[in-house]
């Protein structure tokens, strides 16, 4: 890593981190304003509503952060001539976006990370803080099909990973096969344990025939917390349960766009800011004199929230089955990467 890199990443770096806390700070206070008389009197759970509402914040702001903080890199470079300083030692505005380049990408990677745990939820946590139901997990009455069954739980505790008052009905061609009946079950190795079973078999010769066991192994692949959000279903998945989630209900004929739009929004999306950066450093001309620094801040701003928000806007519409996430979402990010290189090798010539 030459000594330019350093020095530029740096640069880019200290200007994002600017950007970022402000707007971070700014916003976490305008939520905690918002709900300031609804907040339990608990200290730890007001600490733990204000880091959610961090995290929260941040995955809204730090694509805006990337763009935003690139703008005020930009103009400290012209401001203080350290364009005309690059050139002179043989560098080209290419050499410059690298290391831009390479940390907004790892920043954006760090982010999908993060979105790939459980602090995906964040917003569903504070949610609970607010209602008072914290530390209340259970979900009541939840029905949902798998494969031929269909599972009924009275109770579930998703983080537990127990449930009671278990009922699952195996149905094939519109014919109840089986009736199993169960008082308590834990997801253990990747499939529920039922104890002290009850199956009562639909027998054409005898009538009803009924099986009694202490336990029972069923419904394999069945994981709490895909349960727990699938009956939820406007909540948003993190990365690893949305593709846990989808490969588990793809054969089920039930509807997974609100899924794959969220999977699109968190690991997808988020990358649309390398071609926001590009975009802008398309456009940048190196000459303090000629450059018209209003008119550039003022374009460059509009031009990272129209973009931002028009994608936003478009996951909404996905997350509400309004339209396909693949139309609304990836070809849309298609059509401006390809937009992006168009414009990127027609001024490559000036750059």
């Amino acid at each position: 890593m030459s000594l330019a890199f350093k020095y530029i990443g740096l640069k880019y770096l200290k200007s994002f981190l600017i950007v970022f806390l402000s707007l971070l700070i700014f916003f976490v206070s305008m939520d905690i304003m918002a709900v300031f008389n609804k907040l339990p009197s608990s200290a730890g759970l007001k600490l733990l509503y204000i880091l959610n509402s961090a995290h929260f914040q941040a995955t809204i702001i730090v694509p805006l952060a990337i763009l935003f903080g690139f703008v005020l890199f930009v103009l400290n470079l012209i401001k203080n001539n350290i364009f005309t300083a690059i050139y002179s030692v043989g560098l080209s505005k290419i050499d410059l976006m690298k290391p831009v380049f390479f940390i907004a990408f790892a920043i954006t990677s760090l982010m999908l990370v993060t979105q790939s745990t459980q602090l995906a939820y964040a917003e569903d946590v504070k949610k609970r803080i607010l209602k008072g139901t914290y530390f209340d997990t259970q979900k009541d009455n939840i029905f949902l099909k798998y494969d031929d069954f269909f599972v009924y739980f009275g109770k579930l505790y998703p983080l537990q990973k127990k449930a009671t008052n278990i009922k699952i009905f195996k149905i094939i061609e519109n014919k109840l096969i089986y009736e199993i009946e169960a008082n308590t079950a834990t997801y253990e190795n990747n499939a529920w344990i039922l104890k002290d079973v009850k199956t009562i078999i639909q027998d054409k010769e005898n009538g009803l025939k009924i099986i009694k066991n202490k336990s029972k192994t069923i419904l394999e692949g069945f994981k709490p917390k895909i349960m727990d959000k699938v009956y939820e279903v406007k909540n948003r998945y993190s990365i690893i349960d949305a593709i846990d989630t989808y490969s588990l209900l793809r054969t089920q004929n039930i509807d997974t766009n609100a899924i794959r739009a969220s999977f699109y929004w968190s690991a997808i999306l988020p990358f649309f800011v390398l071609c926001g950066i590009v975009l802008i450093f398309s456009y940048i001309s190196t000459n303090a004199r000629f450059f018209d620094k209003n008119l550039f801040v003022l374009s460059s701003l509009g031009f990272s929230i129209f973009l931002w928000g028009v994608l936003f806007f478009l996951y909404k519409l996905s997350s509400s089955n309004k339209i396909l996430p693949e139309l609304s979402l990836l070809l849309p990010f298609i059509l401006l990467n390809v937009i992006t290189i168009w414009i990127y090798n027609n001024k490559k010539g000036n750059l």
